[in-house]
């Protein structure tokens, strides 16, 4: 089974605010990909910042047995996994877009700082040769 939805800006602003599972509030989007759209979320029930990665288009057999790699990993340049959820509930981001029932999200660790591609845009195309070697 696979979920497939794609989410327009203006669904996500609106969406912004949202509770998703009784516990989750959506702060913003941080970005989106060919199977996933990432959302920086409050953990109300354990006072944190989160990141909620909402799955699109994943089978469900694959998404289990990658969550439990990832789950097993301990290392400072990784995230942590905190858990896999369905969504108990739709959940409306706009007049053209909801998020289903039973879409699986992957909540992880929120760390603040900058995209990648931002700080490869400002170095020179000498220095990004350099610093990609």
């Amino acid at each position: 089974m696979s979920t497939k939805f794609t989410v327009c800006a203006e669904d996500v602003t609106a969406g912004v605010g949202k509770p998703l599972q009784g516990r989750y509030q959506i702060v913003g989007e941080l970005g989106r990909g060919a199977s996933a759209i990432v959302f920086e979320a409050r953990d109300n029930l354990a006072k944190r910042s989160v990141a909620l990665k909402v799955l699109t288009g994943v089978h469900d057999h694959l998404l289990f047995s990658e969550y439990r790699r990832l789950a097993a990993l301990d290392h400072e340049n990784l995230v942590n996994v905190y858990s896999l959820e369905r969504l108990s509930d739709d959940v409306s981001l706009g007049p053209r877009e909801t998020l289903s029932r039973g879409t699986p999200m992957v909540v992880l660790e929120y760390i603040e700082g900058v995209e990648l591609l931002g700080v490869l845009e400002s170095l020179s195309s000498s220095e990004r040769d350099l610093r990609l070697r």
